[in-house]
C-alpha cells in the first residue's frame, strides 16, 4: 500500500509537472505571439510616421492647397524689406540711419525698471522684443541688399567689408542688449 501511494505521488507529481510544462510552453507561445503583434503595431506606426512627413514636405515644397492651422496665430509680423535702397540713399546714410535706430533701442533697453513678479517681467519682455525683431530684420534685409550689390558690382570691395563689418557690430550689439534685459528681467530666453 505504501508502494502504491508513492507510486500515485510520483504519478500525480509526473502529470502535474507535465501540465505545468504543457502551461509553460502554452504562455510562452502567447507571450511571442503578443510580442509579434507589437512589433507589427510598432512597424506600422513607424510607417505612418514615415508617411505623414512626407506628407508635410510634400506639401510644403509642391502643393498650393496646404494652409496652415488657423487657430495657430503668428507670433510677431514682420515688415518686409523694400527692394533696394529707398531713393537718394546710400550705404552710408542707411547704416548710420539703422545705427541710430540700435542705440536708441539699446538705450531704451537699458531703461527698462525691473517689474516686482516673473508674470509682470514676461509682459515687459514680450512688449520690447518685437522691437529687437524687427531691427534684426532690417540689419539682415540691408545686409542682403549690400551682398547683391557687391556681386553685382555696385559695391567696391572695400565699402562692402566697412558696411559689413559695422552691420555685424550693429546685430551683435542688439544681441548683447537683448541678453542683458533678459538678466536684468530674469528671463531666460
Amino acid at each position: 500500500m505504501k508502494k502504491r501511494k508513492i507510486v500515485l505521488m510520483i504519478a500525480m507529481v509526473l502529470i502535474v509537472a507535465i501540465f505545468a510544462a504543457g502551461c509553460m510552453g502554452n504562455s510562452n507561445a502567447v507571450f511571442m505571439s503578443r510580442l509579434n503583434s507589437l512589433e507589427d503595431q510598432i512597424d506600422s506606426l513607424w510607417q505612418e510616421i514615415y508617411d505623414l512627413q512626407d506628407e508635410i514636405y510634400y506639401r510644403q515644397w509642391g502643393e498650393t492647397e496646404f494652409s496652415e492651422d488657423p487657430a495657430e496665430p503668428s507670433l510677431d509680423p514682420l515688415p518686409t524689406p523694400s527692394a533696394g535702397l529707398p531713393a537718394g540713399e546710400d550705404y552710408t546714410s542707411a547704416v548710420a540711419a539703422l545705427g541710430t535706430e540700435v542705440q536708441a533701442l539699446i538705450d531704451k533697453a537699458e531703461q527698462v525698471a525691473v517689474p516686482g513678479t516673473y508674470e509682470e517681467s514676461l509682459t515687459v519682455y514680450f512688449e520690447i522684443k518685437p522691437e529687437f525683431k524687427t531691427l534684426e530684420y532690417e540689419i539682415d534685409a540691408l545686409d542682403s541688399q549690400l551682398e547683391l550689390d557687391y556681386m553685382s558690382g555696385a559695391v567696391t570691395q572695400e565699402d562692402y567689408r566697412t558696411y559689413e563689418r559695422q552691420l555685424g557690430q550693429m546685430d551683435d550689439q542688439i544681441d548683447a542688449a537683448k541678453d542683458q534685459l533678459e538678466i536684468r528681467l530674469g528671463i531666460g530666453d
